[in-house]
């Protein structure tokens, strides 16, 4: 069968790009000093590509004036089914389904790649086999916006920020990026409070599922909940006990789905259960199937998502923000108590509402198309393009012999946890060997006991051969003759000794 998922199923991105080491040297070589200014950018090669692109920008009909243009969207794995990866999904059959032109770039492909695939898009995990130039690049994490934008210079582009914490998710500063797109208040501080990016430059929109994914519930939720899921990542997976023995204790039907990220359609098991426990992205799947959520993971707790917490859940994308408590048991239980199913049905149906695919593709095309149009009317320069790629190259590449910060790492490189693996394998070595010297102590003490346990039996054995002389010298004499003998001697005696015995008893 035809596929349209090209090239390996696993190159490592960090092994920096060689798709774009070509263009990085074209970039870095080009003089914008020099008074050739014909390409479409200052500095840049003439191209037919680009010839036609200007001729196209001369009339007034560039890409964001036509029907149909072409988007790459880039992420940094297409191999597992999470958050970002099934964003990306949603996103690609949609703007295919609206009849645009949809490319897909991540380095590592896998399962979720070949579904998109399946519908007749390309995606490939090297961007040199993209012969057609994109309209525009809507790019998630770090590394691999930088490469996309280092193989596309002309190209602008949106930046996604899904998350707070991992280092995948620090915005790169480059000038064709139009906007930075953060899911949530918080991804939002990430991007301008954290990483310093213009205010004007960034906005939030809201994450949005594809609710034609999603089921009819086989029965209407109950008065009283009797199944209740764990829809959580393996980091997650330490506070399962948790959350399993609050449910067992109140009866309730406890399940687990999402560690390793393997369902392909999760929303058909979601909408068996009463109970979601889940954050993020899994939080509104499990809200749109119409199932009761309690906002916790590994970070902290958050409760139900009520019809009077829900804004506040939503400005958080009911995570990091939302999560304001700690995952104990008398907390999952009091919020275990409280559950209502008409406040669920009530946060449903205001979700599906908010958080529906096809008005977030409506704001995102009209977002493209904004974006085209801005690059269009003030290219950046050459000079800038170069100075960003110079600036990504040195956060991007391993610096071993400086030392680059407090930690000894790049920023926005991921960390080298050499020491604390070290520290680690030290104090297993320690443990291992208090543990071998114990088992050592163990040894000797049931040597011991096997001794004294021999020794006692060497004893019993003697004491049975003493025991057996002693029967066999009693048989002896009750067989003797002078025992036969003196048999009506010691009758007699006895029975003098009992007559006064009877006589005393009836006086």
């Amino acid at each position: 069968m035809e596929t349209a998922v090209r090239g390996k199923f696993s190159r490592h991105p960090a092994a920096l790009m060689p798709s774009a080491m070509p263009c990085i040297s074209a970039i870095m070589s080009s003089d914008s000093s020099n008074g050739n200014h014909h390409g479409p950018y200052p500095g840049f090669p003439v191209t037919a590509a680009g010839l036609a692109e200007n001729s196209t920008n001369a009339a007034g009909d560039g890409p964001e004036c036509q029907n149909s243009f072409r988007v790459l969207l880039v992420n940094w794995s297409l191999k597992n089914r999470g958050g970002t990866e099934s964003v990306i999904r949603d996103i690609a059959l949609g703007l295919h389904a609206r009849d645009l032109a949809p490319l897909v770039y991540a380095p590592s492909l896998g399962p979720i790649a070949e579904e998109i695939a399946a519908a007749g898009i390309p995606v490939v995990d090297d961007l040199a086999r993209i012969g057609d130039q994109p309209d525009i690049i809507h790019a998630q994490h770090f590394f691999t916006t930088g490469e996309a934008l280092i193989h596309f210079p002309r190209v602008p582009a949106i930046h996604f920020c899904h998350g707070w914490s991992p280092a995948l998710e620090r915005p790169p500063r480059f000038p064709q990026i139009r906007r930075y797109v953060a899911v949530s208040e918080c991804t939002r501080d990430n991007v301008v409070n954290r990483e310093g990016i213009s205010a004007e430059r960034a906005m939030i929109l809201p994450n949005a599922i594809d609710l034609a994914r999603i089921p009819a519930r086989p029965e209407p939720l109950p008065e009283r909940p009797l199944r209740a899921l764990a829809f959580l990542p393996r980091a997650s997976e330490a506070i399962l006990p948790v959350l399993r023995t609050a449910c067992e204790e109140r009866g309730i039907a406890f399940a687990v789905a999402g560690l390793d990220r393997e369902e392909a359609n999760p929303e058909r098991i979601l909408v068996t259960h009463d109970i979601v426990f889940a954050t993020g992205r899994s939080a509104i799947e499990a809200l749109a199937a119409g199932s009761a959520v309690i906002a916790c993971d590994g970070n902290g707790f958050g409760g139900f998502v009520t019809p009077e917490t829900y804004d506040r859940f939503r400005r958080h994308n009911f995570a990091l923000r939302g999560l304001t408590g700690a995952v104990t048991p008398s907390a999952v239980g009091r919020e275990l108590d409280r559950y209502d199913r008409a406040d669920a049905e009530t946060v449903a149906a205001r979700l599906r509402a908010d958080a529906d695919l096809d008005p977030y593709l409506d704001q995102l095309i009209s977002l493209y198309r904004a974006v085209m149009a801005e690059h269009r009317a003030d290219p950046p320069a050459g000079h800038a393009i170069r100075a960003a790629v110079q600036r990504f190259l040195h956060e991007a590449l391993p610096h071993p012999l400086v030392d680059c910060d407090t930690t000894g790492n790049r920023p926005g490189v991921l960390p080298d946890h050499s020491a604390e693996l070290q520290t680690e394998l030290i104090a297993t070595h320690t443990a291992l060997t208090a543990e071998r010297s114990a088992h050592d102590e163990m040894r000797s003490a049931l040597s011991a006991a096997q001794s004294d346990l021999a020794a006692e039996r060497s004893a019993r054995a003697a004491l049975e051969v003493e025991s057996g002389a002693c029967r066999e010298a009693l048989a002896a004499i009750h067989r003797s003759t002078s025992w036969r003998v003196t048999a009506p001697g010691r009758w007699l005696s006895n029975l003098f000794v009992r007559l006064p015995l009877r006589h005393s008893a009836r006086v």
